[in-house]
């Protein structure tokens, strides 16, 4: 499904953090130790809506070699070691969902991560307590927050932003309920204009005192120009976005934010990119982003870091021939074969388009055509769903029923999972009860299939019926939950 506008460019950043678990060396002498104590963020209300979730902590880091790094730490007791080559590493935490807290930790410490009543993450030098100043910066700097405790314009990541639009669409809509969940908008600026002065007394006290090296220094200078980035989208001054490019350095692309740097540049070109529309509203066309950030000149590590993200959304979002076109261009432009050869990969672009390649729960390749000649002499009801498709889902139960209804009779069930992630599919099958049905199937070519290209795939769920001779003679068929269903298939059986 495409992004709609006002969203695609933070969802790029998140596409580009969310890589495999790191692979730690614990053996490197110069490291940090970061210790998880009980780091278990409770329920919290989400602005402006009202809804209560629970968010995943997560932490980012750039290693050694320059790759981005995001890890899921275990929510009671983990521990995370990390090479330290220089005098210190910046250290990014997540913070309810939208915000990451960016720390540079010293080169040979071990920090233990808590959180305190609001969930706001504190750190504690094992064996510098005159660190913990430096590590909790901005937790002494945020003091400003509602009557419901609930942060009022923390002026430290995304939130700022969205708190603003927040304020800005409840007088519009006239939602007085949500109210009191916020300060008066017009204090947001005041807020950040004392935040800004105590962040730059506190930075330069550190400095004067020792407790920080000058490159730590230009660190936290950087983390503040960000912070100015982001006052001006909250004023939503477009012509300010610009002055980003000359921050988009090779330096940077060495610290997690980075990420950060290309949200807020991702959300300048999307002022400008082509529009898809659609009967649903509008959404960015990656296509076109790709193509201007292309056109830019920046350094080599930047602009792949840009084009890769781009190219993760052409993957998901578009069909096989604009796929196989852009991954060309990205090889072409930044030489990464890395990444192309990842994606090629992940989509199976490499596999014969005229099969359905499937993967059961054990593991075991096969084909579409296989499963029909297999089960030739029987009805085929085919049912294309998805961990995420919440309708999909919600037919799993009347599909029980209708399982055992057919027990015994000519009649096979297949669920082909569609534009998945495989470890979703195989917990979501465990959940709905089809881990013990042997004909249970994660597809691995969805994007360059031509069975489903024939078919006309592009919403689930849809639901199939082959005859007994193998003929595809209900291309549209009825649900489990519906009452057709059982007049249909009993009309095959004959």
């Amino acid at each position: 499904m495409k992004l709609r506008l006002e969203y695609f460019s933070i969802l790029l950043v998140t596409l580009v953090g969310a890589c495999s678990s790191p692979k730690i060396d614990t053996y490197v002498p110069n490291s940090v130790t970061i210790i998880f104590d009980h780091y278990n963020p409770p329920k919290f209300k989400t602005p402006g809506i009202g809804s209560f979730h629970i968010p995943m902590p997560k932490v980012s880091f750039v290693d050694s070699a320059g790759v981005y790094h995001t890890y899921t730490p275990d929510t009671l007791r983990d521990t995370l070691v990390i090479g330290c080559p220089n005098d210190f590493i910046e250290f990014a935490l997540s913070y309810r969902d939208h915000e990451y807290i960016y720390y540079p930790l010293l080169q040979g410490d071990t920090v233990c991560v808590t959180t305190d009543s609001l969930d706001y993450p504190l750190l504690k030098s094992k064996h510098h307590p005159e660190r913990n100043r430096i590590y909790n910066m901005n937790y002494q700097l945020r003091q400003g927050r509602t009557h419901l405790n609930l942060e009022a314009g923390t002026c430290l990541g995304s939130s700022f932003l969205t708190i603003a639009q927040n304020i800005k669409m409840i007088r519009e809509q006239n939602l007085t309920e949500f109210l009191p969940d916020y300060c008066p908008l017009d204090s947001l600026q005041s807020m950040y204009a004392a935040y800004r002065k105590a962040y730059t007394d506190t930075i330069q006290d550190f400095l004067q005192e020792g407790l920080i090296t000058q490159a730590m220094y230009e660190r936290y200078r950087f983390r503040l120009r960000l912070k100015d980035h982001e006052t001006h989208r909250m004023l939503e001054d477009t012509s300010y976005y610009r002055k980003i490019e000359p921050d988009l350095t090779e330096e940077q692309t060495y610290y997690p934010t980075f990420r950060e740097l290309i949200e807020y540049y991702a959300v300048a070109i999307g002022q400008h990119i082509t529009v898809v529309t659609t009967s649903h509203g509008g959404y960015a066309d990656f296509r076109t982003m790709f193509d201007e950030i292309a056109s830019k000149k920046f350094g080599p590590r930047a602009k792949r870091c840009l084009l890769g993200d781009c190219l993760r959304e052409i993957c998901k979002d578009y069909g096989v021939d604009d796929m196989n076109a852009y991954l060309d261009k990205y090889l072409q432009i930044t030489g990464d074969s890395t990444l192309h050869d990842e994606l090629v990969r992940q989509y199976r672009l490499d596999i014969d388009a005229g099969q359905l390649v499937l993967k059961d729960l054990q593991g075991t390749e096969t084909t579409f055509a296989d499963i029909k000649e297999l089960f030739k002499g029987k009805v085929l009801y085919v049912d294309f769903w998805a961990s995420w498709c919440g309708p999909c889902r919600a037919e799993m139960e009347p599909a029980i029923r209708l399982r055992e209804k057919y027990a015994g009779k000519d009649v096979v069930f297949v669920y082909l999972s569609y534009n998945d992630e495989e470890e979703k599919w195989r917990k979501a099958c465990e959940e709905e009860g089809l881990s013990s049905l042997p004909t249970c199937y994660f597809i691995q070519n969805s994007k360059n299939s031509e069975m489903l290209r024939q078919i006309e795939l592009s919403s689930i769920p849809r639901y199939l019926v082959f005859d007994k001779k193998g003929n595809l003679v209900e291309r549209n068929a009825p649900r489990p939950s519906s009452n057709e269903i059982v007049q249909r298939l009993n009309k095959y059986l004959k």
